[in-house]
């Protein structure tokens, strides 16, 4: 017996049907006569304008996501970044009490250069005699890099001080008093702002007052609408 229909196995009786092939087919023969049986394989593979289809509907959903997917993995490169510079500013703070002395904050934005933006904790303040360069570092140089994994150009760094905000002159510096305290002299409230080079993207660390406290921000400064937002 040769089945070649497999019209029977859509019946409401298909299990039937199975279990009557399954005990036929571990017999070699039914009351003396000889059993055939050669079924067609009941998996059916995929056409290919199937296949053509669910590669061009897959497509279509890449096209869509791609940019939410983009938007999204830049406001995180972003974030980290403003992050990092947040911690910055704290371990700054922090040794310059356990230290008992000054500890000055170095920004360079390295715009015209092929480094990443970088941030330098020094030792001391500068002055005319002793200049921000000439400070001695006391911690490894912080990289704005996402440790390698965000690309030179793609993420920016900026500082502006006062209100309304002005460009300071490179590289800026913010100083510490022993007891956390900023020295005198420093013009607030004083910004880091980390933005997409794209665009679309900001967010910013704002130094608010004397006694060297910090609040983040986000999206673009207005004094009306969004005094805590980045310049």
């Amino acid at each position: 017996m040769k089945i070649t229909d497999l019209s029977i196995f859509t019946t409401g009786k298909s299990l039937l049907y199975l279990r009557i092939i399954a005990n036929l087919s571990n017999r070699k023969s039914v009351k003396g006569y000889p059993v055939n049986i050669s079924c067609t394989s009941l998996v059916a593979g995929f056409t290919m304008l199937e296949l053509m289809i669910v590669a061009f509907m897959i497509g279509i959903l890449s096209a869509i996501a791609a940019p939410s997917w983009d938007a999204f993995t830049t406001k995180q490169r972003v974030k980290t970044m403003n992050n990092q510079v947040l911690r910055s500013l704290m371990t700054a703070q922090s040794e310059a009490k356990s230290r008992k002395t000054s500890i000055t904050v170095e920004f360079n934005p390295n715009t015209a250069s092929t480094e990443p933006p970088t941030i330098k904790i020094k030792l001391g303040v500068p002055t005319t005699l002793e200049p921000l360069n000439s400070l001695p570092t006391i911690k490894e140089p912080i990289k704005l890099d996402g440790e390698g994994e965000i690309k030179l150009g793609m993420i920016t760094m900026s500082v502006k001080a006062g209100d309304p905000p002005t460009n300071v002159t490179l590289p800026a510096s913010l100083s510490f008093n022993y007891d956390g305290s900023l020295t005198e002299g420093q013009n607030l409230p004083f910004f880091i702002t980390i933005a997409s080079k794209a665009g679309g993207t900001k967010e910013c660390v704002r130094v608010e007052t004397i006694l060297g406290a910090m609040i983040t921000g986000s999206d673009n400064y207005d004094a009306t609408n969004n005094p805590t937002g980045c310049p």
